[in-house]
């Protein structure tokens, strides 16, 4: 009974001075941004644009977000008779944030990459080149958030 009351003691002591704290979600009701200038490629700027929606303007943590899109193609493998069987696109985003009241500003790099394969019907091919697109950008979206969540306390 002794080594089960220490035994208990011990982990809520560990427990509860773990120092872990709850992240706060609500990053863009505290935020609000006025612009987003987002360049690169149009489909992926404007899917990105989409995701990131402009706030309201009157919030007093007024920020702003420059984002640069590039969007890279590579083969990623070939068969025995040297054709193309898969393609890797990586999408790399240079993002920099911007606060408007005391003209702090955060810089961060975010790439996300995948494969996608090479069909012998070239319509099938563009789709889904365009589906892993629009995959990998909504990724990238939510991964900006989450940063811009993460370094909310940097603002």
């Amino acid at each position: 009974m002794k080594i089960l009351s220490v035994v208990l003691i011990s982990i809520l002591t560990i427990i509860s001075s773990c120092g872990f704290k709850i992240v706060d979600q609500d990053f863009l009701k505290d935020y609000g941004i006025i612009e987003a200038n987002i360049s690169g490629e149009p489909k992926i700027a404007y899917l990105i644009r989409k995701k990131i929606k402009k706030e309201n303007t009157t919030n007093k943590n007024a920020i702003k977000i420059d984002i640069i899109t590039e969007k890279q193609k590579k083969i990623s493998e070939k068969n025995i008779q040297n054709e193309v069987t898969k393609y890797e696109i990586a999408i790399k985003a240079n993002v920099k944030v911007f606060k408007m009241a005391t003209n702090n500003m955060i810089e961060f790099n975010l790439v996300k990459s995948g494969d996608y394969d090479v069909n012998e019907r070239n319509t099938t091919t563009l789709n889904n080149e365009k589906n892993l697109v629009r995959l990998l950008t909504s990724e990238l979206s939510a991964e900006i958030i989450n940063e811009l969540i993460r370094s909310s306390n940097e603002l």
